[in-house]
């Protein structure tokens, strides 16, 4: 890779830890271009170089943020039976440090009431990232999965 193309990806991904700092905290509208820009240490002039639009900001950031956190309940959980990678999983995004977390916890929280009013653009990805967290977290790489609801699912499940 040149100098100049690993020079832009790395813009690229300042922008997109930007963007995804502040969906997690302030949501759609409080992620504007400017405010991401600055994040980032950017200005504003740079930021079409790298995004279309801010839509497509926002859905990459979103696919960032879910990635993040599907890692994060997950890790360690690969030999796991399915029951259990949810159990650990829920513990670990119900836990007070994940919670606390607005900078690299959950972005649903900030986002979920936008998405449903002035932002349905992006509930295709959402929605695509919520199933593919169920899934991972259900069953490494989707095998297995919760689909015989174990005696020990918890009630929910059942």
């Amino acid at each position: 890779m040149s100098a100049k193309a690993d020079q832009k990806e790395r813009t690229h991904e300042e922008i997109l830890a930007s963007a995804a700092r502040l969906l997690r905290s302030r949501g759609i509208a409080g992620a504007n271009v400017a405010e991401v820009m600055r994040g980032a240490g950017l200005t504003v002039g740079g930021f079409y170089a790298h995004f279309a639009s801010k839509e497509a900001l926002v859905d990459a950031s979103l696919r960032r943020t879910f990635d993040e956190l599907r890692a994060k309940l997950v890790a360690g959980l690969e030999g796991a039976s399915a029951v259990d990678r949810l159990e650990s999983a829920m513990k670990r995004y119900l836990s007070r440090t994940h919670r606390d977390d607005l900078d690299g916890g959950c972005p649903m929280p900030a986002v979920t009431s936008e998405i449903a009013t002035a932002h349905p653009v992006h509930s295709t990805t959402v929605a695509y990232e919520l199933e593919a967290l169920v899934r991972d977290v259900g069953a490494p790489n989707g095998a297995g999965g919760l689909s015989g609801r174990p005696s020990r699912a918890p009630r929910f499940l059942q």
